[in-house]
């Protein structure tokens, strides 16, 4: 939801390219961020996994970096292309001065990026993000993860 929400953003602030740039650049520069400070943890689950969840982080951010190119060429070309190995350099160096003290910052790293991976898959399934209404899809979102979580509270197994 946070990948898909600032694309709808920036996509109502095309006029103002600045913003626009400044959204896309941030969500590329959190995903390269959390997939270096959860790498060496993936790494110690299992080595092929850790190698598999690169290569599909790798083609992420080389899509990403497509996109952003052709739509923000002058300023990705000058500053925003350094954002990205910047963020993995910081993701890098957090991960190891400051191992993840818990598993739930870890899971929250993982699925932010899943989540980011995963709107790159359904983008196609969803509404073009100069028709849809954020609010709504909010509030549809909100109220099934309601619900799931109701459902999941009050199963028995």
């Amino acid at each position: 939801m946070v990948t898909y929400s600032l694309e709808v953003l920036a996509s109502h602030e095309r006029q103002a390219g600045k913003i626009a740039s400044s959204l896309h650049t941030l969500n590329f520069a959190a995903i390269s961020y959390l997939y270096a400070y959860s790498l060496p943890s993936l790494i110690s689950t299992g080595l092929a996994y850790g190698v598999l969840f690169t290569i599909a982080i790798s083609a992420h951010v080389l899509l990403a970096d497509r996109t952003m190119a052709a739509r923000h060429p002058i300023i990705f070309r000058t500053r925003t292309r350094w954002f990205g190995t910047a963020a993995l350099v910081l993701g890098l160096l957090h991960a190891a001065l400051l191992h993840p003290v818990a598993d739930l910052h870890l899971a929250i790293a993982t699925a932010f990026i899943g989540g980011g991976l995963l709107m790159a898959v359904f983008r196609e399934e969803l509404p073009a993000v100069n028709r849809t209404r954020l609010g709504c899809l909010m509030a549809g979102t909100v109220s099934m993860t309601s619900l799931l979580l109701l459902a999941l509270t009050h199963s028995t197994h």
